[in-house]
């Protein structure tokens, strides 16, 4: 995975329409936490100089006019903390990023809505069973799983990186239960949109058979 695919995804999976570059480097971090508890092959650049990396992209994506970067009004002697904001018509070309490293992530976005869909700050592993098992269907012809994979070790596993990143705490006393810290909500939200697209492309298509077509297609 490159430094443009973490960049591009921390701008995409932002819920907000400006965010500022030292909370864009916070949500880098996060996915960069899970990458290495995963051990997921990275660029070299991310090992020598991950946020000489960062800013470089950053560079790049102004230059090209995907982002737009202002000033922010900082206190007097505060480091710089930029404002940075998408270009509306140019979402395609970062999602093209973002998509290169969405691999990577698919099986903590399945786990972060799994846990987001149960709607409760305190859960069992065994809770997100039906929800995950739902989601690897839905999206079985846009990514490729290992047919081997079984689903409870899945779980557990990305259940161990949320708990290695403060996403997620074991229950003190409750067996195979967890509780979802406030950090971690906006966190598990930060996964969650890489399957944000995919999501808005399959209703976009549904939309438009429910309004125009009237038969089958052939």
């Amino acid at each position: 995975i490159t430094p443009h695919g973490i960049i591009a995804a921390a701008l995409l999976n932002c819920s907000q329409k400006r965010i500022y570059y030292r909370q864009l480097l916070a949500h880098a971090e996060t996915y960069m936490n899970y990458l290495s508890f995963r051990n997921v092959k990275m660029a070299d650049t991310l090992y020598i100089d991950r946020q000489g990396a960062f800013e470089t992209v950053l560079d790049t994506f102004i230059s090209n006019k995907y982002i737009e970067k202002s000033a922010a009004n900082n206190k007097s002697g505060a480091p710089p903390n930029p404002i940075f904001k998408i270009y509306e018509n140019k979402r395609p070309n970062l999602e093209y990023y973002k998509n290169n490293g969405v691999i990577f992530f698919v099986p903590a976005a399945f786990t972060s809505l799994s846990i987001l869909a149960l709607d409760a700050f305190q859960f069992t592993a065994a809770d997100l069973h039906g929800h995950y098992v739902f989601l690897k269907n839905f999206f079985r012809n846009e990514f490729i799983f290992d047919p081997q994979e079984e689903i409870e070790p899945a779980i557990r596993k990305n259940l161990k990186a949320l708990i290695e990143d403060a996403i997620i705490t074991p229950h003190p006393t409750l067996p195979d239960t967890y509780n979802l810290t406030s950090a971690g909500f906006r966190k598990l939200n930060l996964f969650a949109g890489f399957l944000t697209a995919y999501f808005e492309a399959y209703w976009v298509v549904l939309n438009f058979y429910m309004r125009y077509i009237k038969g089958p297609i052939l």
